[in-house]
């Protein structure tokens, strides 16, 4: 974690990185509560088309994410 005070934030994928199907994986929630913690700003990039805006928040909610 040395290496977080020269961060200034993260783009991070969603499938394969946060989530995989209807799972999220481990270590995702860890990262992203330590990015708040710390004030990080953390910007979520898919390729998916299937998901909306709207539909990629609910599933975030349900899988215990605050978005």
């Amino acid at each position: 974690m040395h290496f977080l005070p020269s961060i200034k934030g993260f783009a991070v994928d969603l499938d394969g990185v946060v989530w995989e199907g209807s799972r999220l994986l481990p270590g995702a929630r860890d990262f992203l509560q330590l990015c708040e913690r710390r004030s990080l700003p953390v910007a979520f990039v898919t390729n998916t088309v299937s998901l909306s805006r709207p539909l990629i928040i609910d599933k975030f909610r349900r899988l215990g994410v605050s978005e």
